[in-house]
């Protein structure tokens, strides 16, 4: 019998595209089908500057969780704006700082969803490493975001795994340097999808 985990995000599909200084999630697909125990899958996110009005920048940033339980892992390809629209590509910096920030003081809601009331999961913060800085009316452009997620051997053909995405960025208005008060976090989308382990 199939089993789903993570079945909360699993249901969850929306986008909230703002018409802000911020990239939104616009698109999201897996590099593949499906995957096997040991192996590993892709997760490719398509953001876009919604910034009508004036020249503007921060750090954007996706907030990622993985079921508790799940044996899912990061791997090393985690790249910012694949494309080279934005600056990229890039590593992605892991924050830590930035997810509990987020997290314990409830700062991230796209289309309804509170990231802080989903349980049983681990959540991880990844962000541009540099402000990035982007001109009015760019908003034709994406910025192209990949994160592997590498499978378990443990993982059984049948099970099904769920991971839940928000987009959003961070604005250092505090000029601190890290994620804290003072500061703009602003969550634009949210996306959650599964993909199935074959023999």
């Amino acid at each position: 019998m199939r089993k789903k985990h993570l079945v909360l995000v699993a249901v969850v599909m929306a986008f909230s595209l703002v018409l802000s200084g911020c990239f939104s999630l616009r698109t999201f697909y897996w590099s593949r089908k499906s995957t096997t125990a040991g192996g590993s899958i892709n997760a490719v996110l398509n953001l876009r500057p919604y910034n009508t009005d004036a020249d503007s920048s921060g750090y954007p940033f996706i907030l990622i969780a993985l079921g508790s339980t799940d044996p899912l892992s990061f791997g090393s390809l985690r790249v910012w704006d694949d494309d080279a629209n934005f600056d990229g590509p890039k590593t992605m910096t892991k924050d830590n700082t930035l997810r509990n920030y987020v997290i314990n003081n409830r700062l991230c809601t796209a289309s309804g969803i509170n990231a802080s009331d989903v349980t049983g999961v681990t959540w991880t913060a990844f962000r541009a490493p540099d402000s990035v800085a982007y001109a009015a009316n760019s908003e034709t452009k994406n910025a192209q975001v990949k994160f592997r997620i590498n499978v378990g051997s443990g993982a059984s053909a049948g099970n099904v795994y769920s991971v839940l995405f928000f987009s959003g960025e961070w604005e250092d208005t505090s000029g601190e340097g890290t994620p804290g008060g003072g500061d703009t976090f602003t969550c634009t989308g949210v996306v959650g999808s599964s993909f199935p382990i074959v023999p």
